[in-house]
C-alpha cells in the first residue's frame, strides 16, 4: 500500500509532499458544548463536519508506464468525524482516516482537524497528531484553507519553487462519481511553471453542498504522478438526528 497522501487546496505546495507517519492515540480533548455545534450546523451549507458522519473513497492513480491513465490502487479511505473539540478555544471537527488494502494487512491511520471559518472556507490541520504536545501548538490561524465553499469570488496565487498556482472556484457542475451523480462546486488551482523541464497542470477539488469532498485531483507539479480520490459512499449526521 502506497504511504503517500496528498492533500488539497493551499497546501499543494512544491511537491505536494505527502504525510506517512501513523497517529497516537489521546483520548483527552475536551467535547465543545451542543451551543458551539450549533453553530458548526449552521456553517455547515457546504462542508458537513458533525460527529458520526462518514465517508469512503477510492484511489486512483497513474504509473510511469501509463502516465494518463488512472487506475484503481486497491487503497479505500474510511473518514469519520469522531466527536467536536476545543482546541485553545477554537471549537475543530477530529477526523479520522483509516486507509486499508486487501493487498496486505496493513492499515495506516491519520487525523486531521477541520473547521469553517469566519469567510466560510473549510480549513484543516494536515500532519496532525493526538498528542496533547502538539494540540497545544495550534492557533485559530494554524489551519490552511482547503476549500472555500460558497465564496465565488475567492481568487489567490501562491508563489513556490516550480512556479505560481492560482486557486479560483468555478461555477456549480454536474459530476458523476463511481456512478452517481451530484452538484459539485469546483475548486480549481491552476499551476503554470516556471523552471524548465516542469509543465502546467491543473489541481482539482469538488465539493458537494452538505456532502463534502465528492472528488480531488492532486499531481506532483514536479513530476507526472497523479492520485484522485473518488466518493463511493456517504452517510451523515445532522444534530436533529442525535436529539
Amino acid at each position: 500500500m502506497k504511504k503517500t497522501f496528498f492533500y488539497p487546496a493551499i497546501l499543494c505546495v512544491s511537491i505536494l509532499a505527502g504525510f506517512t507517519s501513523s497517529c497516537s492515540h489521546d483520548d483527552d480533548n475536551e467535547i465543545v458544548p451542543e451551543p458551539q455545534q450549533q453553530e458548526l450546523q449552521t456553517a455547515n451549507a457546504v462542508f458537513n463536519l458533525n460527529p458520526g458522519s462518514e465517508w469512503m473513497y477510492k484511489r486512483y492513480e497513474n504509473s510511469e508506464s501509463a502516465p494518463t491513465v488512472l487506475t484503481f490502487s486497491g487503497d479505500t479511505d474510511h473518514v469519520k468525524v469522531e466527536s467536536v473539540v476545543n482546541i485553545n478555544g477554537v471549537p475543530f471537527s477530529k477526523i479520522k482516516h483509516t486507509i486499508t488494502n486487501p493487498a496486505d494487512e496493513d492499515v495506516f491511520v491519520r487525523y486531521e482537524y477541520s473547521r469553517i471559518d469566519e469567510a466560510g472556507h473549510l480549513v484543516s490541520l494536515y500532519n496532525a497528531t493526538e498528542s496533547s504536545d502538539y494540540l497545544a501548538t495550534i492557533t485559530e490561524k494554524s489551519a490552511a484553507m482547503v476549500h472555500p465553499g460558497a465564496d465565488s469570488a475567492y481568487d489567490k496565487v501562491v508563489k513556490n519553487y516550480y512556479g505560481n498556482i492560482q486557486y479560483v472556484v468555478y461555477p456549480q457542475a454536474a459530476m458523476n462519481v463511481e456512478s452517481k451523480d451530484y452538484t459539485v462546486i469546483p475548486f480549481k488551482g491552476i499551476f503554470t511553471a516556471s523552471k524548465s523541464g516542469v509543465t502546467n497542470k491543473t489541481l482539482e477539488f469538488n465539493y458537494a453542498k452538505n456532502i463534502g469532498l465528492i472528488q480531488s485531483t492532486s499531481r506532483q507539479l514536479n513530476g507526472t504522478y497523479v492520485s484522485e480520490e473518488r466518493l463511493v459512499s456517504y452517510h451523515l449526521v445532522s444534530l436533529t438526528d442525535k436529539k
